[in-house]
């Protein structure tokens, strides 16, 4: 056996060194083991575990501790075999020394190397589950039972009762203790149910786990405010004061939306992805200078077909067909514009493209509904989570909702005013959606 001690006096690395100098010696090749005395498989753990831990020990003061009286002696002999030799070469680039202890002094070494033995430790868990099942009826009952016949795979073992599940002996948990396993086990990375209930049917039986776990889950405050929502998903409005004052200053009707819910403002949204869209295309040889191409785009929208309308937007709002601008007929237009029936042939077609946009409005109304789930419908100072809607650099891994809010206020279309509750991340009074809200 041999123990390297480093005069740092660092416990992890003196440890390292016993570990890996007794697997040395205990565990060489046959084939060394054959052409090796004891002696020089002592040397052999000396030089096997400096070579390991050089980087270390070399430049640094240290000690080797061993009890092999004649690896003290014969290092400082002039005459050695070729093999021993030049190990004590390679020994001669670190400063050390060579300390004999006998064997019943350093039992720490060779118990890495021993066969282990099995040791009953009455430790504070062992003890706490003891204690539990005691005060528990129904265990209490089971263990009474067992004394006299089987029952239902039960054990007892060290006066604990443990349960026979497919071969193997899962502690019987008490109701008291269930909650603190369970919720160990889900901590260990916030799992879901069934990862959950596999860590904890490893070591333990509790009766219907499986309910007791989605139970647990659905009120982990970290998994509510962390996890995405579940099953089909259905968003902020400017609300400073200084832009409230300009509309007000400006004559302007401000309607505020649902943050994230693009169909709260349909009409504009699906502008929008038609502007994002073609902009995306003429821009391409250069993305930075699509605002160039913002008045061509203006005019391709204003005479193209709308099928909502069923004609041009600048038909509908000229009464006429627009030309391009190279064409010199379009002076000639625009001067002609006013005529005494003009008004009366735009406000016709208006009246007919209201009543086209609300067809078509119903039609993809009923076509929405048929596949979207009705909305859970949130009660007056219920507590829920919102979803975090604004993202930004460094929240990727944030919490994808937020809470808890109290709902303070019901409005029309399944939306909600709410109101933080604690000092937590998120605005104190915001609005917000039942497809973005958790009970």
């Amino acid at each position: 056996m041999v123990w390297v001690q480093s005069y740092s006096k660092n416990p992890y690395m003196t440890t390292s060194f016993t570990l890996y100098s007794t697997c040395q010696k205990r565990h060489q090749t046959m084939k060394e083991l054959v052409l090796n005395t004891s002696f020089e498989l002592d040397v052999l753990a000396v030089v096997e575990a400096l070579k390991k831990f050089r980087i270390y020990v070399l430049g640094t003061s240290f000690k080797i501790i061993t009890d092999c009286d004649a690896l003290v002696k014969t290092l400082s002999k002039k005459e050695l075999n070729p093999r021993i030799a030049r190990w004590a070469l390679y020994l001669q680039e670190f400063n050390y020394t060579i300390e004999h202890r006998t064997g019943s002094k350093m039992a720490h070494v060779d118990a890495l190397s021993r066969p282990p033995h099995c040791m009953l430790i009455q430790n504070s868990v062992h003890l706490q589950f003891l204690k539990a099942q005691q005060a528990d009826d129904q265990i209490t009952t089971i263990k009474t039972l067992l004394e006299t016949t089987p029952h239902d795979n039960y054990i007892v073992k060290n006066k604990i009762l443990y349960k026979t599940v497919n071969g193997t002996d899962l502690l019987v948990v008490p109701d008291e203790m269930q909650a603190n396993i369970i919720k160990t086990a889900h901590e260990r990375g916030h799992f879901a149910v069934l990862r959950t209930q596999d860590l904890v049917s490893k070591d333990f039986y509790i009766p219907r786990l499986k309910d007791k776990v989605e139970k647990y889950i659905q009120n982990c405050v970290t998994c509510i405010l962390s996890n995405r929502k579940r099953g089909k998903q259905d968003g902020s409005a400017f609300t400073s004061s200084a832009f409230e004052d300009y509309c007000k200053k400006q004559n302007i009707l401000h309607i505020s939306i649902t943050t994230g819910l693009p169909r709260s403002n349909g009409q504009i949204e699906k502008q929008n992805s038609t502007i994002i869209s073609v902009l995306s295309k003429l821009s391409v040889d250069d993305p930075e200078k699509w605002y160039s191409h913002v008045p061509h785009l203006q005019e391709i929208l204003n005479s193209t077909f709308q099928r909502s309308i069923k004609m041009t937007p600048f038909k509908l709002l000229f009464g006429t067909k627009m030309k391009s601008c190279q064409d010199i007929e379009i002076v000639v237009l625009l001067n002609d514009e006013i005529t005494a029936q003009f008004q009366e042939q735009r406000d016709a077609l208006r009246q007919d493209a209201k009543k086209q946009i609300y067809k078509v409005q119903d039609e993809n109304h009923c076509t929405y509904n048929l596949r979207r789930r009705q909305a859970h419908k949130i009660q007056l100072h219920d507590l829920v989570a919102i979803k975090r809607t604004q993202f930004g650099p460094g929240l990727k891994l944030k919490q994808k909702y937020l809470g808890p809010y109290k709902v303070t206020k019901l409005m029309h279309n399944d939306t909600y005013d709410v109101e933080k509750c604690d000092f937590v991340d998120g605005p104190l009074k915001t609005s917000t959606c039942a497809e973005f809200m958790k009970l």
